[in-house]
């Protein structure tokens, strides 16, 4: 994009004082790890998100009925039945 500012930043770029700085540029890009990092991350965090949402299906019976237990003692002793 800054190549396309002005002219003169074109005649710097290739200038043979600093070398071939496209180059240099594009070796860098291709050097920089850091957007593999957060890729890395999301994949993970995806992993502990699948296995979160499995564990809650799996106890999910076992909740509801725990639940169900609770509420008909409360019942219980707001009612008074035996």
């Amino acid at each position: 994009m800054f190549l396309y500012r002005n002219i003169g930043s074109l005649v710097t770029i290739f200038s043979p004082a600093r070398g071939p700085v496209l180059v240099q540029l594009f070796r860098q890009f291709l050097a920089d790890e850091s957007g593999a990092t957060a890729i890395e991350y999301a994949f993970f965090l995806g992993l502990i998100a699948v296995a979160i949402v499995g564990s809650l299906n799996t106890l999910r019976g076992g909740m509801i009925n725990m639940y169900d237990f609770v509420s008909s003692e409360v019942d219980e002793v707001i009612n008074g039945s035996p």
